[in-house]
């Protein structure tokens, strides 16, 4: 008895702390991250998102929502998650601006490997699962975005912009 026991947790030791390895692939959208600088929550109060077809025309109307935001920190706000393939138009009366927002490209998609020991300990090793956009256009000026995410498990990466008031 005393020895099957033995056995069972040596065996459950062993097989407990193998190393496998997995391969990740990156199941999240492109996104492109709005943040505006410099301006007051009252500009953005009746602020609205168009989402267009992507052709620089602005006449085909796909979608339309609020501006909805957030404080990111004391000077700086989120204000909009765009995706690639279409064009947007981000409008706010208060201030009468009007930011066109165009030619968000995407790059490369990485996928990684990371590995791990299953049993009783799981031992998770970072990776970065990026789907990146590597630019844009605001109002006829290219700009080329900066990443903003974590490195671990489960986590992704965002680009952004900065619009100022």
């Amino acid at each position: 008895m005393r020895t099957t026991l033995f056995l069972c947790l040596g065996a459950l030791l062993v097989f407990g702390s193998c190393k496998r390895s997995v391969d990740v692939t990156c199941n999240t959208s492109p996104v492109l991250a709005i943040f505006g600088t410099g301006f007051d929550t009252t500009d953005l109060a009746s602020g609205i998102v168009y989402k267009y077809k992507q052709d620089n025309a602005f006449d085909n109307l796909e979608d339309s929502s609020k501006l909805v935001f957030s404080v990111r920190n004391a000077d700086t706000l989120d204000l909009a998650v765009l995706s690639p393939g279409f064009d947007y138009k981000i409008v706010m009366p208060v201030i009468s601006k009007t930011y066109l927002v165009t030619g968000i490209t995407q790059g490369a998609i990485t996928h990684h490997t990371f590995t791990y020991k299953s049993g009783f300990i799981s031992d998770h090793s970072p990776y970065i699962c990026y789907d990146p956009v590597v630019s844009c256009n605001i109002n006829g000026t290219l700009y080329s975005t900066s990443v903003q995410g974590n490195m671990g498990p489960d986590m992704s990466v965002m680009d952004f912009v900065y619009l100022q008031k």
